[in-house]
Formats: C-alpha cells, sequence, structure tokens
C-alpha cells in the first residue's frame, strides 16, 4: 500500500498554484572522483589524523532507499500499474521509495520545468509542451498499447450524434482523454464545439457522482470508474480504444534525470515492467488493490471487469514498448493532430526506449526484434 505523506508548498510553485511534494532526492552515480580501492590515504607534511572508514552495516540490514516522486494526471485505474508496483513492493527491491501524486497535466508540465518532479505518466501532455517550446523532456515508456478511456452516458444517450448540447465530464480540459473524444466525435461527423466538455478534476469519485446526481450527461472514464457506472445502470456509449490505435500511459523523464541519475530511471523501468507483468498476470490481486488504492465504491466483481478492461492494453511480450509504428501513430493522434500541426512540419523525435530495453536485459525478457 502506499504510505500518505505530508506535502510541502514549494515557494516557487505558488505563483502556478502547485501543491506538490518535496522533491526526490538524487543521487549522483558515479560522478564524484574517488581513491582506488585499497590506496592509501595521501597526508600534508603536517601531521592530520585521517578520518576512521564508516562502520559496515551488519548483514541484513535494510538499506535506505531512494525517494523519488511520480506523477500522474488522476489517481485513476489508467495508473494502477506503479500503484500496484509500489504496493507489492517492486519499486522498493529496486532500491526506491516510489511516491506516487496525483497531478493535473498542466501543473505537471509547470512542475517538471521547474525540476518539482523529474518523472511522470502523463505522457502525452509533456509532449505536446516540448513540441511547443518548452523544456526538453524524454518520453522513456509507455504502459498500453491502445487508449483505455470510455465514454459513459445516461441510458437515453445511444450515439455520438446524441451528445452536441449535452455535459460530458473529463479530468481537465484539454487532456488527453478529452482529445481522443473530440477525434472519436469528429469521426461520427459531430462538432466537439458544440459538447460541453467539464474539467472536474483528478479524482473519478467526483465525476460519477455528479452523472448520478444528473449533474453531468456523461463523462469519459478510466476503466475503473466505466465499471463502476455500468453498474450503476449507465452504459458505456465508447471504447476510445476500439476506435484510436495509439500507445498510452507515457512515461517521460526531464532532462534532469537523465543526466544526473540514470540509473534511478532503469530502477523505475525494471519495478514499473514488474508491474506490468504483473498485472497482467493476476486481475484478481490487482482487483483488490484497486478496491483498496482508488476510492471507488466496486465489488470485487466490478473491480476484476475494471482491471481486466486495462489490462487488454497491455503488451504480454513487450510490456512498456511501442514499436516504430506505433510510434508513428503516437506522435499523430498525441501532438500533430490536437496541436494542429500540417503534415509537412516537423516532429522532433522525443521518445528513447534505451532505459527501457537495459531494464528488459536485467529482468531476463527478449528485447523486441
Amino acid at each position: 500500500m502506499i504510505s500518505a505523506r505530508t506535502r510541502t508548498v514549494l515557494a516557487g510553485a505558488m505563483a502556478a498554484l502547485l501543491l506538490s511534494c518535496v522533491s526526490p532526492q538524487e543521487t549522483s552515480r558515479g560522478t564524484g572522483s574517488q581513491a582506488p580501492s585499497g590506496a592509501a590515504p595521501t597526508t600534508t607534511s603536517s601531521a592530520r589524523a585521517v578520518p576512521a572508514a564508516p562502520a559496515a552495516s551488519p548483514p541484513g540490514a535494510s538499506q535506505p532507499k531512494e525517494a523519488l516522486t511520480f506523477s500522474i494526471p488522476s489517481r485513476n485505474l489508467n495508473y494502477i500499474v506503479p500503484i500496484t508496483a509500489a504496493a507489492k513492493g517492486f519499486f522498493a527491491e529496486e532500491g526506491l521509495d516510489v511516491n506516487v501524486e496525483a497531478l493535473a497535466p498542466n501543473l505537471t508540465v509547470a512542475a517538471m520545468q521547474r525540476g518539482d518532479v523529474k518523472l511522470t505518466g502523463t505522457g502525452g501532455s509533456t509532449i505536446r509542451a516540448v513540441v511547443r517550446g518548452g523544456e526538453r523532456f524524454t518520453l522513456t515508456a509507455l504502459m498500453t498499447q491502445k487508449p483505455t478511456y470510455f465514454v459513459v452516458t445516461r441510458p437515453d444517450l445511444r450515439s455520438a450524434a446524441d451528445l452536441p448540447g449535452k455535459r460530458v465530464g473529463v479530468s481537465s480540459l484539454g487532456d488527453t482523454p478529452s482529445l481522443f473524444t473530440e477525434i472519436w466525435l469528429r469521426q461520427r461527423g459531430v462538432d466537439p464545439g458544440e459538447v460541453a466538455f467539464t474539467g472536474l478534476g483528478p479524482n473519478p469519485a467526483v465525476h460519477l457522482a455528479a452523472l448520478q446526481a444528473g449533474s453531468l450527461d456523461g463523462a469519459v472514464f478510466d476503466p475503473a470508474s466505466a465499471a463502476v457506472a455500468e453498474a450503476a445502470g449507465f452504459p458505456m456509449l465508447q471504447a476510445i480504444g476500439d476506435v484510436i490505435q495509439d500507445p498510452q500511459q507515457g512515461i517521460v523523464a526531464t532532462s534532469e534525470l537523465l543526466q544526473t541519475s540514470p540509473d534511478t530511471l532503469r530502477a523505475f523501468l525494471r519495478g514499473l515492467v514488474r508491474g506490468l507483468r504483473y498485472s497482467k498476470e493476476h486481475v484478481p490481486e490487482v482487483a483488490a488493490i484497486a478496491r483498496q488504492e482508488l476510492g471507488l465504491d466496486m465489488s470485487e466483481a466490478t473491480a476484476v471487469r475494471a482491471v481486466q478492461l486495462y489490462v487488454d492494453g497491455i503488451s504480454a511480450e513487450t510490456p512498456g514498448y511501442a514499436s516504430p509504428k506505433q510510434m508513428e501513430d503516437f506522435y499523430y493522434y498525441d501532438v500533430r493532430l490536437p496541436l494542429e500541426m500540417g503534415p509537412d512540419e516537423p516532429i522532433p523525435t522525443l521518445h528513447d526506449f534505451r532505459y527501457l530495453l537495459d531494464a528488459y536485459d536485467a529482468l531476463g525478457i527478449p528485447r523486441p526484434r
């Protein structure tokens, strides 16, 4: 289970209205100069006492874990893998104390530009910020091979054509789920501008309560919220992953993290890949974690349904990886379309899967061919 932490309001973040955790402590790996093992200490002509070496830790003593904040856009089932990896101790076994924090995409971009957050699962928004001219970030992995978002509505709304003039809840206006919903609407001949999208924040329970109270006519949900809504009588109008093939939940790192602590990223990706494989293979166990961690009132059957909706998007052979064709889809759907870029406008290559493939090697997973 992820332990709760007291958040500290960072002085510089107040201007961005950012409530964040204390910046993760970075550890330098191999950058300091050291005397060779066994070398005699050097002295000056004046006698000095040589400090005694610190006593070795007793066998079996636990080593301190490196603290790392990992931000996600919403604490929902689309991010159950890092939540599961933390709950099962996969990150801890890799030497990390990972704190999974929900933070709105616009605040995440600001936090990463400032260095308050160095690693996030808010892939699309952060990469779009780079293309717009922001600080350079790098996409290092993607958790699913297709979108795992679901449009859920009142029972009387039976198609996209019924949505103009209706109120549809999303976590944040302009986030990836809302952009994908707009693409789907255009595919069905509906002008997204005629739909009243409403940003209600990162807590899906708020969206579900608004739907049940009649304050919303529909919502774009993660798998858990969609399964709970189904059980409450709100049908699934569209699985976005059935109409858009695009890898999702990108893991994005700052340049600072890559330059100063690449081994921290490798350790995180090892824990993440273990979480992806575990989630794919242990649906009931992950469903139990989801019921405990997500704050939704789910029956066991509903939780299993929710997790199955999600893990259907995880690759069994190459967890976290995306092929060149899948990356073409990513850049098209997550960058070119939402930024309204022309077909001839170049998009820089902003992904680097070398750290993920290093994790494959450490875990004995064959590299993609």
